[in-house]
């Protein structure tokens, strides 16, 4: 594919060996032989260079030599599955496309995808907490933190359905992130006297991050440990809490997929067998 020399700014990571540009380029660029788009809309782009610091400071490259990934949505990733307890949902939003030989996908790469999980969420924070975190907005240190309590908590869960003792970070992260959702109930004045939820800290943010890591404290207790589990379903990431006694997969899909995948098997080894 030939086009004209399109002018950017990547910002890739510093320590990456090999760095992935992701460039957004307007619809004037285009020339007649790649697909028109209406004018709003914006076609994506990758190279990848050997240089991280290299890919700071280019301001122009040859769109011939770069892969066209054809036109993006300015929609955040859908997780594939909803309705479990708010730590898995957070342990969720990282997820594998296209099974087996899908590829991973991260639905909290920004803070506007952050702020957008949690209005998806607003039933499980509650509506007075839910009111103040649109009132407020994500920063990138909150955003880092939800990401590191998520790797905190895959890692937990991980270790729980494996049996296997979980590592004292991960746990220590929680903790630290839990001691966030300490609160009391205080009786405002009015005419019938109202109750509301006081917060130890008055960073709302910081209390829905202190929630979700005391939702897997709960979701840990005795009696509900054992209904932890990770999808068996080839190139599935996912974990859930069984609900239904005869729920085995974390989705219908995925289910197929485990059926289709055993069927495959069950065919090589009757092939091996008769030859």
């Amino acid at each position: 594919m030939n086009c004209p020399i399109a002018k950017f700014s990547p910002k890739a990571p510093v320590n990456d060996t090999n760095a992935t540009v992701v460039m957004r380029v307007p619809q004037p660029l285009f020339n007649a032989s790649l697909p028109m788009n209406p004018p709003h809309l914006m076609d994506r782009f990758e190279i990848t260079v050997s240089s991280a610091i290299a890919a700071r400071h280019l301001t122009e490259v040859n769109l011939g030599t770069i892969r066209y990934m054809g036109q993006q949505s300015a929609s955040p990733p859908t997780v594939p599955l909803n309705g479990e307890p708010l730590a898995v949902e957070l342990v969720n939003t990282t997820y594998i496309d296209g099974g087996l030989r899908g590829h991973r996908v991260d639905a909290l790469t920004t803070t506007d995808q952050l702020t957008a999980w949690v209005a998806d969420h607003a039933d499980q924070f509650g509506s007075e907490l839910s009111a103040a975190l649109m009132g407020q907005a994500c920063t990138p240190r909150t955003h880092k933190q939800f990401l590191s309590l998520r790797s905190a908590l895959r890692s937990c869960l991980q270790s729980v359905v494996d049996d296997s003792a979980p590592s004292s970070e991960p746990l220590a992260i929680i903790n630290e992130f839990s001691c966030y959702s300490a609160s009391r109930l205080e009786l405002s004045p009015a005419d019938p006297v109202t109750v509301r939820t006081r917060w130890d800290v008055a960073d709302p943010w910081l209390v829905a991050l202190g929630i979700v890591a005391s939702d897997v404290c709960k979701l840990l207790l005795p009696d509900r440990i054992d209904q932890v589990r990770a999808c068996p379903a080839p190139g599935c990431i996912l974990f859930f809490v069984k609900s239904h006694p005869r729920r085995e997969w974390c989705s219908p899909v995925c289910g197929n997929r485990a059926r289709v995948a055993r069927h495959a098997r069950s065919d090589r080894g009757r092939t091996v067998s008769d030859r």
